[in-house]
């Protein structure tokens, strides 16, 4: 199964590892509610976007580097991720996962996907929290890159919400 989803995550790590970090998202709510959430930039990329929330969606808008970002805490730390709806699954920088909490062996490292500059090395792992403006999800798989620059937010991830739109420059979250 891994391997399947590691397939479409070629281009997206290809493509996050070139990436500059910036920064936010919901899902669906713990107790089934559907609540106003404000998210904020963290201090790292405050200046670089901004984001809100109405009525239970998420609104980012898209950066001028075309693409969109967002902070959720990773076991209760703050992670910033662009938005890859051609992931399959989130992955996590080194650092990021470290961060996190995450045990990171190198010596477990494994080919998890081949890209146009060879093969692409990983570590599967399953967050035990990924929280996005107040929305939580558990067991989250992930993918941990040796050498990614970029955390990714994959569609394992966006698959969770009712719907994902852009429209007029903005990705919507419901």
């Amino acid at each position: 199964m891994w391997k399947a989803m590691v397939a479409l995550l070629v281009i997206a790590v290809a493509v996050g590892t070139k990436m500059p970090a910036s920064s936010s998202a919901a899902i669906s709510d713990q107790d089934g509610s559907n609540q106003s959430i404000l998210i904020t930039p963290t201090e790292s990329t405050a200046n670089s976007f901004h984001q809100s929330s109405l009525g239970g969606s998420v609104a980012l808008p898209r950066q001028a580097d075309g693409h969109f970002y967002a902070s959720a805490d990773v076991n209760g730390t703050a992670v910033d991720f662009v938005i890859d709806t051609g992931a399959t699954v989130v992955s996590l920088t080194r650092a990021d996962a470290e961060r996190a909490g995450i045990n990171v062996d190198p010596d477990r490292f494994q080919v998890v996907a081949q890209g146009a500059s060879g093969p692409v090395m990983g570590l599967p792992v399953t967050l035990p929290s990924l929280e996005l403006g107040g929305h939580r999800l558990t067991d989250v798989q992930a993918l941990v890159l040796a050498d990614g620059e970029q955390s990714l937010l994959g569609q394992n991830v966006l698959s969770r919400f009712q719907s994902v739109s852009i429209e007029n420059d903005e990705m919507l979250l419901r």
